[in-house]
């Protein structure tokens, strides 16, 4: 999962474990807990260039 699983939206979210199927009436809920999300906005950072990598054609290494 990530963040535009959310819809980029941060906060609490509940954990929830449901035990059962279409046959079982009485399926069984489990609260397995809770968690603070923080999300990022969704834009795209720049690169930094001093970080980039180049993965084009490297020049050639000559041996004397």
């Amino acid at each position: 999962m990530n963040a535009k699983d959310f819809g980029y939206k941060s906060g609490s979210y509940e954990i929830v474990l449901y035990l059962g199927d279409f046959l079982l009436e009485d399926s069984i809920e489990w609260v397995v807990g809770e968690v603070s999300l923080k999300l990022g906005s969704g834009k795209v950072k720049a690169i930094n260039p001093l970080y980039a990598v180049s993965y084009g054609p490297k020049p050639e290494i000559k041996v004397s």
